[in-house]
């Protein structure tokens, strides 16, 4: 598995996690809260229990919220970086500022969300030149120079991992200028 297969791999499972240990923290904690607000005029219980069992529920109804948010985050940020690579692949768009129109984000946005992509492993050979605003897609060094014959055999591919198209030589593996994954 590539460099960039296993980012957005462990990056989909986080959002996942994320996601459903905010909802069954949910399913537990809002109805308590709700049910603790009716046990708040019950004479057993001092005002400290009852305050201490709010806020508790309370923390806990926080902290599955923010679960939720970033797992809808995750998934969100891997759905942009599918829409990237087509329009950097597909479209040859590396503009920041085209990219920010094909997407409807603010160039500011793209510049940070792709340089987040970028330190995160998802695009394993690429960067952000901040003189040109533009993303940088760096070449990888593929399978050895053949003869003329065999170059001649060309053939379209298209990246298992992240969907890119390209042209490689027939019969020989090429590594995804995007992702990095190997392609046979």
């Amino acid at each position: 598995m590539t460099k960039s297969k296993v980012a957005l791999a462990v990056n989909s499972l986080q959002g996942k996690a994320a996601s459903i240990v905010g909802y069954c923290l949910s399913i537990i904690f809002f109805p308590s809260l709700i049910i603790s607000f009716t046990f708040f005029a019950e004479p057993d219980l001092t005002f400290g229990e009852t305050i201490g069992t709010i806020i508790t529920l309370l923390l806990f109804c926080v902290f599955s919220s923010f679960m939720i948010i970033k797992g809808i985050q995750i998934k969100h940020r891997i759905a942009r970086f599918k829409q990237y690579i087509a329009l950097i692949s597909v479209q040859q768009i590396t503009a920041l500022s085209s990219l920010a129109a094909s997407t409807r984000k603010s160039v500011d946005f793209v510049r940070s969300d792709l340089q987040k992509m970028i330190s995160k492993g998802f695009f394993t050979n690429a960067y952000i030149d901040l003189a040109s605003d533009q993303i940088i897609i760096v070449k990888a060094h593929n399978a050895a120079p053949q003869p003329a014959s065999q170059s001649a055999q060309m053939e379209p591919f298209r990246c298992t991992s992240c969907g890119a198209p390209g042209m490689k030589c027939k019969g020989l593996a090429y590594t995804c200028d995007y992702c990095g994954t190997v392609v046979m």
